[in-house]
């Protein structure tokens, strides 16, 4: 029986993994690992609650896989125990990390996305070009490999912030644990022990760069971690910061590793260009991809996280229209149930939010 010997005065952690667990079985609640979690739910809280207090946590086994659409991409999946303590991390850090991104960084925030991201793109293009009566230019940059590439290091050195910044307003003990954890999620190799849901044929498919399982040992983190995609976001926050304060470019926003620059002047954005090539190889070691250099008048639009920017309005990406069309067709000969409702409500929700941007 739970009692306050049981907790030894720490009951603010077990509701830390009580809350966190909720958040991790949203939008999971049919996958094995998760099933097999909330067969004997009290137990393995318990269990997990013991083995963060006693300082003996450690990571499970990950699923690794291969994805197809909309590239080929090497994903890891981590074990649900495990996507709990994701949660926990990620629920202590965001607050202080959210004050320091900058306005223009969509990826993985609160309110914040794809259809955000898309309009505030097409606000850039309108307002460089006095809508679209003056000439502007619009470029694209992106990150080389960009997860298999993140140095471990400068990401623990990042992270170190929280733990010397005397704004974080993080009571003692939430530091201690985040002290525990975060060299226990930061420093993990997924390859170890994982388990391989994809053919063989599609790993020899995929570069070697591109894959954890050939790159340094201190380098990547997995896609597929809601911890990845914050950490993600703080590795290129310094390049974000860099881009606005030093380099002074305006209209400038980022998802992920994809950014966007717009500027009436080419040649300041060919220079920019350059002063972020310098920056990433030598502060955070990472590389542009040389052959996505687009560079084009802002008249004829741009393609950015889905959506085809044009003058005139914002289309669906054809990705999108694709996965539309093709999931249409494959299911037209099966029982349409509430599962097959719910997928076609998800995919026109996102087709007829382009209506209004």
């Amino acid at each position: 029986m739970l009692n306050d010997d049981y907790f030894r005065g720490q009951e603010w952690l077990f509701d830390l993994i009580i809350s966190s667990y909720y958040q991790a079985r949203r939008h999971k609640r049919s996958t094995l690992n998760q099933l097999n979690f909330e067969l004997d739910l009290e137990r393995n809280l318990a269990r997990l609650f013991e083995d963060i207090r006693d300082r003996r946590y450690q990571l499970n086994p990950s699923i690794a896989f291969i994805v197809t659409n909309p590239k080929r991409r090497e994903v890891f999946a981590a074990h649900f125990r495990d996507r709990i303590v994701h949660h926990i991390v990620y629920n202590l850090m965001i607050d202080y990390w959210e004050r320091h991104f900058i306005y223009d960084s969509y990826s993985c925030r609160l309110r914040k996305g794809t259809h955000f991201g898309i309009q505030r793109v097409a606000q850039f293009l309108r307002q460089a070009t006095g809508n679209y009566h003056h000439e502007a230019w619009v470029m694209k940059l992106d990150v080389d490999s960009y997860f298999t590439s993140i140095n471990q290091g400068i990401m623990w050195e990042l992270l170190g912030r929280i733990f010397t910044d005397p704004r974080h307003k993080l009571p003692p003990e939430y530091l201690d644990l985040l002290a525990y954890l975060l060299p226990i999620i930061v420093f993990a190799r997924p390859t170890y022990d994982v388990s391989l849901r994809s053919r063989r044929q599609l790993w020899q498919a995929l570069p070697d760069h591109k894959s954890l399982f050939w790159v340094a040992p201190d380098r990547g983190f997995p896609i597929g971690n809601l911890t990845s995609q914050l950490f993600s976001n703080i590795y290129l926050g310094e390049l974000d910061i860099f881009v606005k304060n030093t380099l002074k470019v305006r209209y400038y926003g980022r998802y992920v590793d994809d950014m966007v620059l717009v500027d009436r002047d080419r040649n300041f954005l060919l220079w920019a260009r350059d002063q972020i090539e310098t920056f990433l190889n030598q502060r955070l070691l990472l590389r542009l991809a040389k052959r996505k250099l687009y560079l084009q008048p802002a008249r004829f639009g741009v393609t950015f996280i889905g959506g085809q920017i044009r003058p005139e309005r914002v289309y669906p990406g054809r990705p999108l229209q694709s996965h539309w069309q093709e999931y249409v067709y494959i299911t037209r000969d099966l029982d349409h149930g509430v599962e097959w409702r719910n997928n076609c409500e998800s995919y026109l929700g996102q087709l007829r939010i382009f209506r209004y941007l």
